[in-house]
């Protein structure tokens, strides 16, 4: 009967063995489990940090620029183009409304003038007086008209 109580003996410590073994292992997972979430966390953190830092450092220099746009030296490139519209483009002008009115240029003087210019004057509004036409185009870090 000794012999029989051993075996039981070492059959419920093999069962505690494997027991214990089991729950080792299942905190060994549980804790890599833990370990790769916590290192995702943490380079995701490093990342969006660091996106966040170019964003802001973006952020810093366009509004330096913009707010002290007078610091900044710069040559402007000026050129004037003289040309003469043509009468029958001319006639078109005339039919044009009273003084100090703003109205879109009749499309075949846009498009002469683009030819000639280089300017996209397509659908731009100008402003009539008795001896001109004042058509404004302002742009991102520049200024230009016709007249």
């Amino acid at each position: 009967m000794a012999e029989g109580s051993n075996m039981s003996a070492n059959a419920s410590a093999e069962a505690e063995k494997a027991a214990a073994e089991k729950a080792a292992q299942k905190a060994h997972k549980k804790k890599v489990r833990r370990l790769f979430w916590m290192t995702q966390a943490r380079v995701w953190h490093w990342i969006t940090g660091a996106a966040t830092l170019v964003g802001m450092l973006m952020f810093a220099v366009t509004g330096i620029t913009l707010n002290h746009a007078g610091q900044i030296e710069a040559k402007p490139v000026i050129s004037e183009v003289t040309k003469i519209l043509p009468p029958d483009l001319l006639a078109q002008l005339g039919e044009a409304p009273s003084e100090g009115q703003t109205a879109i240029l009749p499309k075949p003087v846009a498009d002469w003038l683009q030819a000639e210019t280089g300017a996209p004057i397509s659908r731009r509004t100008g402003e009539w007086s008795d001896t001109e036409v004042y058509v404004g185009m302002p742009k991102p870090g520049g200024d230009a008209w016709l007249s």
